[in-house]
């Protein structure tokens, strides 16, 4: 193995809702990431959501691949105003349980309440990732409420994410509603890091994508 050579997968015990595994999990890949489509586009709940990657892993999908990463971030949304709370608690668990158990794969999902993706071109946050930027004047940070099935992840038996100490409003049994704070200290971190080397995709819709 050459030098710096990515870790394609590594042995690990996860603990993720209702999901626990001892496995090898692998970086996501188109290959792997199309695997996870096509089961979750088997399930009954699967035309009532619309599905939108963002971060890092748009870059791999489109072939822009600038570095390697552990995890998808995959944002959920309604097709309808009216909120079904059991079927979205349903298809957040089944989404991580598919990822996880059948794709070896970890997938960092929410369902999102208020994200607009056209609001958030619009404002033009999206020029975070892709222009030189003083990062000093980035003070706004816009707040998002989300829905999650999780208090916390475990990773070979440690929490390793701080969600179980301000869990946040649970709306129904084991689904939570929390605010979240875009763009987030890590990703402004991280293009401080980087400066303007480094550029992220948009966020891309995968019914549109795998269509």
């Amino acid at each position: 193995m050459k030098e710096n050579t990515p870790i394609l997968g590594k042995k690990f015990s996860m603990e993720v809702g209702n999901t626990v595994v001892n496995k090898v999990i692998y970086r996501p890949t188109l290959e792997r990431f199309k695997r996870f489509y096509d089961i979750i586009k088997t399930k009954p709940w699967f035309d009532n959501y619309n599905f939108t990657v963002l971060g890092s892993f748009p870059n791999i999908l489109n072939g822009n691949k600038q570095w390697e990463t552990w995890d998808v971030d995959l944002v959920i949304t309604s097709n309808s105003k009216q909120l079904n709370y059991s079927e979205i608690k349903v298809m957040l668990n089944e989404c991580s349980q598919v990822a996880l158990e059948e794709c070896s794969i970890f997938i960092d999902l929410c369902f999102n309440l208020d994200f607009n993706f056209s609001f958030l071109n619009e404002k033009g946050l999206y020029k975070i990732w892709e222009d030189e930027v003083n990062f000093k004047e980035i003070k706004e940070k816009y707040k998002l409420n989300i829905l999650s099935h999780l208090l916390y992840i475990k990773r070979d038996n440690i929490i390793v994410t701080p969600w179980h100490k301000k869990p946040g409003k649970e709306i129904i049994k084991g689904l939570w509603k929390r605010q979240y704070n875009y763009p987030s200290n890590k990703h402004i971190k991280r293009l401080q890091q980087k400066s303007n080397k480094i550029k992220y995709d948009p966020p891309i819709n995968i019914k549109t994508f795998f269509k």
